[in-house]
């Protein structure tokens, strides 16, 4: 009989081990230091006078000076971070000096950003750099706050005890390309919260606010168009004829965006230019060109997903799990699969751009799995515990 406890309890106590340690690689990854061997970004302080003049506004030029000082402005981490070249255009649109796409084509959150600096907020502050940066990391913490409450309502809706809810729910954001953003002018945490909202009104069947959320998901980030997998595949195999709704107005605003701001309609990112056939795999030779850009890509996707992605096919293919939560697991995969695959040919091999999909995958897989065998995953952490005699297995 105890070997059979101890068979039940085996695989979720090594799950749980698995998640602790993926939780504390990425935030233990978060803090750099020259005597671990990684390179040290130097940010802008390592650009020349061209580069400078050409990409950076006034207001952060006037601060680089400090750097040299060997100095941090005050909200400027950012300024040396390896990302900075992203932060730099996403602060010009904000203050509103334009950029390139494809950051031109995320105007909706610097827009944000601007209203709010621009608002007399901060009462006699002349600093702009400091009003704009320390903007953005309010509100990036804003968007945090209220992506860990909606993530609180998705799992309560299966797991029925709050404490456990709240953890799932905070430690799906416990993700190297998140948690590094935080501090920056980045998209990545109102994107993030858009690609959970739109899941939530997916899982309430909420039409309205699925048309809503597709157009503000795609003007805060033009790649959050891939969750239109979700109502494409509700409509294909679900047969729900309502959900070309959400597909239409995903599509309509991504061509639109891009027409009304001169771009190819069909430009996807760096030379991508699709109407006229111009395609280049620049990134999917960085990613598998060789070995050390394949172990990069597989750590991103660690850093991302961790042992969600095989929690994800097990539960699939557990006859436990009803029909519907099996068909939520394989649409939120076939979603995570296509933001790799765009990863892949689009973007640069940094974890941050799986996090829409991976925060949500992390949680659901974590939310059904408690669901479905939450008497198992409690008599590991008796186990772990020590706590052997109390140990209660389902049948």
């Amino acid at each position: 009989m105890e070997s059979k406890k101890k068979e039940i309890y085996r695989l979720p106590f090594l799950l749980i081990i698995l998640f602790v340690i993926w939780a504390i690689s990425n935030i233990s990854s978060t803090v750099m230091s020259v005597t671990d061997g990684r390179s040290v970004s130097l940010g802008l302080s390592q650009q020349g006078p061209e580069y400078l003049e050409s990409n950076a506004p006034p207001e952060v030029l006037e601060v680089l000076p400090i750097l040299k000082d060997n100095r941090i402005p005050v909200f400027g981490e950012w300024l040396i971070s390896s990302y900075y070249g992203d932060s730099l255009n996403y602060m010009s649109m904000a203050m509103g000096y334009g950029s390139y796409e494809p950051y031109s084509l995320r105007p909706l959150y610097p827009l944000l950003i601007r209203a709010i600096s621009e608002g007399r907020i901060f009462l006699g502050e002349n600093d702009r750099f400091f009003v704009y940066s320390s903007t953005f990391y309010l509100m990036n913490m804003f968007f945090f706050f209220l992506s860990v409450i909606l993530g609180f309502k998705i799992v309560s809706k299966y797991v029925d005890e709050p404490i456990v809810a709240i953890s799932i729910s905070m430690i799906s954001f416990m993700q190297l390309g998140y948690l590094k953003t935080l501090y920056s002018p980045m998209v990545d945490q109102p994107a993030v919260f858009m690609g959970m909202l739109f899941v939530y009104l997916f899982l309430n069947k909420n039409l309205v606010g699925l048309i809503l959320a597709s157009i503000v998901a795609v003007l805060v980030k033009d790649s959050l168009i891939i969750l239109g997998v979700l109502p494409g595949l509700a409509l294909v195999c679900g047969r729900n004829t309502k959900m070309i709704w959400p597909c239409i107005t995903f599509l309509s605003t991504f061509l639109l965006l891009r027409v009304f701001s001169g771009s190819d309609p069909l430009s996807m990112q760096y030379g991508w230019e699709v109407s006229k056939g111009e395609f280049r795999l620049d990134y999917l030779k960085a990613h598998l060109g060789s070995v050390y850009g394949i172990f990069n890509w597989l750590t991103g996707l660690w850093f991302s997903f961790g042992p969600s992605l095989i929690l994800c096919v097990i539960l699939i293919f557990c006859q436990r799990v009803s029909s519907r939560d099996r068909f939520i697991l394989v649409l939120l995969m076939l979603v995570s699969v296509t933001f790799m695959f765009a990863q892949l040919m689009l973007a640069s091999r940094v974890a941050r751009t799986l996090t829409p999909a991976s925060t949500i995958l992390v949680m659901m897989t974590l939310s059904i799995a408690y669901k479905y065998y939450s008497g198992s995953i409690k008599s590991a952490f008796s186990v772990f515990l020590g706590k052997q005699d109390s140990v209660r297995v389902e049948s």
